[in-house]
This record gives C-alpha cells, sequence and structure tokens, in this order.
C-alpha cells in the first residue's frame, strides 16, 4: 500500500456538519479532497494464514476495496439530518429547550456537531421517527438486537477518541432527569449509579438539573419534590 503523507488532516470544523473528505483508492487514503460528507462505512479485515503455535492475525490494510458501508446509520443519518434542517418538529417543549441550549451557537463551551448528532438521532428515535413514517429505525434496531442480544435489547452510538462521548453521556442523563422532573417522575429514593459503583445522592443531582434548567432554559423546578414550573 502506497504511503501517503497528509500535511493538513484537519479539513472540516469540529463544530458543523463535515463539507469535505480524503478519497480512498484501491491503494488506501489519498491527499485528494473530495466534496461532501464521508458515509458511514468499515474496513472488513482479512485473516492472515495462521501459522502453527502463532494467534490467527488479521491483514487491516485500509484501502478501498474492502470498505463495506453502514446502510442502516447512513439511512438513519439522513432522515434525522431531514429533520435537523426542518427546524426539529414533532418533540416535547422540555426536548426543544434542550435542543435551543445544546446548539446555541454563542454558548461559551459549544458542543461539537457530533456530539449534537448523536444526542439529536437518540431524540429523533425516542419521540419522532414513528410520528413521520420512520417506524422502521425501531424496527429494525429490535430485529439486530434480537438476533445479537436477544432479551437484552440495547442502542448504541460509537464515536471516536476524542469527541467528547463522556459529555454526550451526561448530557442524556440530563435529557431523562429533566423530563422526570417535569412529569414528577423522580423518586424519593432516585440515586445514580457511575461506572465505579459511586452512588450520587439525589437531593445534590436534583439540586444541580434545578440550577441548571433555571440558567439555560428557563425552567425552575423544586428540588426537594421534583416538581417543575414553567417561568417566563
Amino acid at each position: 500500500m502506497t504511503q501517503v503523507v497528509i500535511e493538513n488532516p484537519i479539513i472540516n470544523s469540529p463544530f458543523d456538519e463535515p463539507t469535505r473528505h480524503f478519497r480512498f483508492t484501491d491503494e488506501g487514503i489519498t491527499n485528494e479532497e473530495v466534496d461532501g460528507r464521508r458515509t458511514s462505512s468499515y474496513f472488513v479485515p482479512i485473516a492472515k494464514p495462521k501459522k502453527k503455535g502463532k494467534q490467527l492475525q488479521f491483514d487491516t490494510e485500509w484501502t478501498q476495496d474492502r470498505i463495506e458501508e453502514n446502510k442502516l446509520v447512513n439511512d438513519i443519518r439522513r432522515r434525522v439530518g431531514a429533520w435537523r434542517e426542518g427546524g426539529y418538529v414533532g418533540v416535547t417543549p422540555t426536548t426543544a429547550r434542550l435542543i435551543a441550549y445544546w446548539t446555541d451557537p454563542t454558548r461559551e463551551k459549544k458542543l461539537f456537531f457530533c456530539q449534537n448528532e448523536a444526542l439529536q438521532t437518540a431524540i429523533y428515535i425516542a419521540e419522532v421517527s414513528k410520528k413521520y413514517g420512520d417506524a422502521w429505525i425501531d424496527n429494525a434496531l429490535r430485529d439486530a438486537n434480537d438476533t445479537s442480544n436477544p432479551g437484552l435489547p440495547r442502542t448504541a452510538f460509537k464515536m471516536a477518541t476524542g469527541t467528547g462521548k463522556t459529555v454526550v453521556m451526561a448530557t442524556r442523563d440530563d435529557f431523562h432527569r429533566l423530563h422526570g422532573v417535569e412529569r414528577n417522575l423522580v423518586g424519593e429514593h432516585f440515586a445514580r449509579l457511575i461506572g465505579d459503583g459511586l452512588a450520587v445522592e439525589r437531593e445534590r443531582i436534583l439540586r444541580m438539573i434545578a440550577h441548571a434548567m433555571e440558567e439555560a432554559i428557563g425552567i425552575g423546578c423544586d428540588s426537594r419534590r421534583g416538581e417543575s414550573d414553567q417561568r417566563a
């Protein structure tokens, strides 16, 4: 495979949807820029002949002939993109305010496009898709779970290293908690479990939510009761 040196690999802003990418050929990646966003795809590894007493190894050259499209991902991405361009219709008032806050171009610490897109995809699947003829998304995810993970359905968002996965997880937590507070679904014994098993007490979390809602999207809540109200 020909070795290519790309002098400036950063050709898109992290805060906007990508508009260019580098072309792959049968020789590997090139320094030729192509207009448009790269479609979601993956490289198919090819197993090398196994030698006696050694582990199986894979040839992982990144060439055009080994690229397979992630069709489901690309189909969902197109639907979410059209929904984004249409102004995020079909969501609850709380979700609309959250999206406006996350995508606010004047905020001090803006989210990356990939972070916003992950959040928007989750919201589209949860709140919007079935309203606008896209129930096939939920059906496809359910079928995939039944095939590979029966009895324990899960949906995952694959993000590259350095793209801010932890922020996305925390923001999704906020999304669920704000909706829970809005509908008075947060119980008296609420606690959040973090990866290492540390329990974060209900009172502190709800106080943080109350402050964030008050400052960010104009919803005030009483952290002692888990109740919410609308404030002008």
